[in-house]
């Protein structure tokens, strides 16, 4: 094993090492510290050249290694841990479940290194299914009733989710007869494959649910708002783009042309793009808004992926925009999001730098700072074919206008909010907050030179008509602002849904358990007694369990069979 085998080896197993750190009482106050070290090798990593490892022993044989696209998640996935941890240092200083927060903070760190530098099936998978279901600690940290409640949902939404990417897993091995579980292999043998159609789609939904596809994302608005701070800044900034990941290493961009999943994609795309802008710009709480923002942002991902289905000719150029996209996306978003954990305390920095750099990270997902002008302008180039629709370039023109309505109705909630009594900041969360702005102000195309895209003062000419839909955006929000009084609950169509689920529980419970009604003059209405109540309230749970197993597999089963008869 040489050096670099042993760090790419070392990356996603040091934060598991460092639980050993909990076994002692006395190392436990290390614990935050370990923490920030941890994402360093992924860091170190991702400079390194291309690297990779074979595992024989290890699951079935597992490959890790690395390439452009791995080394640039890497890189601002191991920042964003790295300034989050800082973060968390000062932010977590007083809180009593401190200990809990870091065991799986570090579980859930595990899985995100791992998922990036995996190359089979087996090791994705495992490392996949340790960020997700670690990640859930992380959200339901301070047990409160709406963290409990988002917890479910993400947990509902993670299982969904699951299960279609095993399903869509064993597919794709069975594409190439079992012979591997290479991602780089089975993407060959993947177009080849008749009913292609069912594979693609498990796959694209259930890296969707992480993506926070439309109706897929109800997680997000939900799990954001009630996780600390730092967890939120991971949860969207890396953990959303775990989805995006698996989408590149996965699925056959730039191999196949698929015309009606690739316009499918680019329509879900747009949704997301402008009706989440639209449910954000309605939210009361500021991290909600930037969650929306996140789906927006994804939403304009998927219809470059699904331009790619409809002209494959464009992957080499559209991968590079779409890593320097993720990047910005990734350190702008960490930065808003811990923000919000300034809000109320801001002795110790100047209150105008503060408000200074939050502007910079929003102005940069607007797309008229330095890294959101090159992401966008790159991204408008990639999508100027005669092959794509002729509506889809203006249509990504135009979500700057959802991007602005957002950044205005976060900025505007945020300096509403500020405690009469602030105390002092921590070093550490200035430390961790200050990183990401410095960083996000520089410029992340600075941290990534592989790329080599057009810097932001060769293509000064197009700056005027970045500034065309967010200008006249916040022109008219000027004007009608005051109007929009209307509000949507976080979460959004989850809500209905519950409600569905609560009158067909009434229903239930008004034709089965009628208690007897005694009446002066009246005969007794039968009713059942509270033992046979209870007893059928246990029976429903159990049938419930059952039934979701069962459909659960029938899914899968169908899904196979759908398969065979190809």
């Amino acid at each position: 094993m040489t050096f670099f085998q042993f760090w790419l080896f070392i990356t996603p197993c040091l934060p598991l090492i460092l639980l050993l750190a909990f076994l002692h009482p006395a190392s436990r106050a290390m614990i935050p510290y370990l923490a920030i070290l941890a994402p360093l090798p992924a860091l170190l990593l991702s400079f390194m050249p291309s690297q990779s490892l074979e595992l024989p022993s290890l699951f079935l044989g597992s490959l890790w290694g690395t390439d452009l696209t791995h080394k640039v998640f890497l890189r601002f996935t191991s920042l964003l841990w790295i300034f989050s941890a800082c973060f968390g240092l000062g932010y977590l200083k007083s809180d009593q479940n401190a200990n809990r927060f870091w065991l799986l903070w570090l579980m859930t760190l595990a899985g995100n290194l791992g998922l990036l530098i995996s190359q089979d099936i087996i090791s994705f998978y495992t490392f996949f299914a340790l960020m997700t279901f670690s990640a859930y600690g992380l959200v339901i940290h301070t047990r409160q009733d709406n963290a409990l409640f988002a917890g479910r949902i993400y947990l509902v939404m993670a299982v969904l989710g699951e299960m279609l990417i095993l399903g869509g897993l064993f597919l794709t091995s069975a594409a190439s007869a079992h012979s591997t579980l290479i991602f780089a292999e089975l993407k060959t043998h993947l177009p080849q494959a008749e009913n292609l159609w069912v594979p693609l789609t498990c796959l694209f939904l259930g890296f969707g649910v992480k993506a926070g596809l439309p109706f897929l994302h109800m997680w997000l608005p939900l799990a954001h708002p009630v996780a600390p701070t730092p967890a939120s800044a991971v949860l969207s900034g890396a953990m959303i783009k775990a989805g995006l990941f698996a989408w590149l290493s996965i699925l056959p961009f730039g191999m196949i042309a698929l015309p009606t999943m690739g316009l499918i994609m680019i329509l879900i795309g747009l949704l997301a793009a402008f009706v989440a802008g639209g449910i954000g710009l309605l939210q009361t709480l500021p991290k909600a808004v930037l969650a929306y923002s996140s789906i927006s942002q994804m939403g304009l991902i998927t219809c470059a992926l699904g331009a790619v289905f409809i002209a494959p000719d464009i992957w080499s150029v559209l991968l590079p925009t779409l890593l320097l996209f993720a990047f910005h996306h990734a350190i702008a978003k960490g930065a808003l999001f811990l923000s919000v954990g300034l809000k109320d305390r801001y002795q110790g920095v100047s209150l105008l730098m503060i408000e200074i750099g939050i502007l910079v990270p929003a102005l940069s997902l607007i797309g008229v700072f330095n890294s959101g002008i090159q992401a966008k302008l790159a991204l408008k180039h990639v999508l100027d074919q005669d092959a794509l629709p002729i509506w889809l370039l203006p249509s990504i023109t135009a979500s700057a206008l959802a991007t602005t309505l957002l950044m205005f109705r976060f900025l505007s909630l945020l300096w509403k909010e500020k405690s009469p009594t602030p105390s002092a900041l921590p070093l550490s969360m200035n430390l961790g907050w200050g990183g990401l702005v410095v960083i996000c102000g520089l410029g992340p195309s600075l941290l990534i030179p592989e790329l080599d895209l057009p810097s932001v003062l060769s293509q000064w000419r197009h700056y005027p008509s970045l500034l065309l839909v967010p200008g006249l955006t916040l022109v008219a929000l000027y004007f009608v602002g005051s109007y929009l009084r209307f509000q949507i609950p976080t979460g959004d169509i989850i809500y209905p849904l519950i409600k569905i689920k609560e009158a067909c529980a009434t229903r239930i419970d008004r034709l089965t358990s009628r208690n007897a009604l005694r009446v002066e003059g009246q005969e007794t209405k039968p009713g059942f007694s509270l033992p046979t109540l209870i007893a059928l309230n246990q029976a429903e749970r159990t049938i419930q369990s059952y039934l979701s197993a069962f459909f659960g597999l029938l899914t899968l089963v169908l899904i196979v069979s759908l398969y065979a008869l190809r």
